[in-house]
């Protein structure tokens, strides 16, 4: 009886420890840190306080309803971006266009809405620069 006492605690604990690590295996990741490019070149980075910027790959062409300021050397500066993500779900909302919901894929790229952000179809599959 006494051995069964100890073992008890202990296999409760064995259990515990062994759904807490399989659990830690099935988190989302999250895009915050991180920085993502389109086909295209564009780039969209995800900061840790739910902001984010976005630059384009082909400097000068903007896509409808974007709107870009130029440095004193003429390269654009990066759109401020608002972001939330929820699971797998990522919405983002760049220069007050309404937010565009990206889903995280299993390895780990986003896939967006068919027309992408800023209607442009690069946006529609964005993969994470590896730093």
């Amino acid at each position: 009886m006494k051995d069964l006492r100890f073992s008890l605690p202990l296999a409760a604990l064995a259990v515990a420890a062994v759904c807490f690590l399989a659990g830690c295996g099935l988190r989302t990741p999250h895009v915050s840190g991180k920085t993502y490019q389109t086909s295209a070149g564009d780039m969209i980075r995800f900061f840790n306080n739910g902001e984010a910027s976005e630059v384009n790959g082909l400097f000068g062409v903007l896509y409808g309803g974007q709107q870009m300021d130029f440095d004193s050397n003429g390269m654009p500066l990066p759109i401020a971006c608002k972001y939330t993500q929820n699971a797998d779900k990522v919405t983002l909302t760049c220069d007050g266009v309404a937010g565009a919901v990206f889903t995280m894929n299993k390895d780990g790229s986003l896939s967006g809405p068919a027309d992408g952000l800023w209607h442009h179809a690069a946006f529609a599959h964005m993969t994470e620069v590896k730093k």
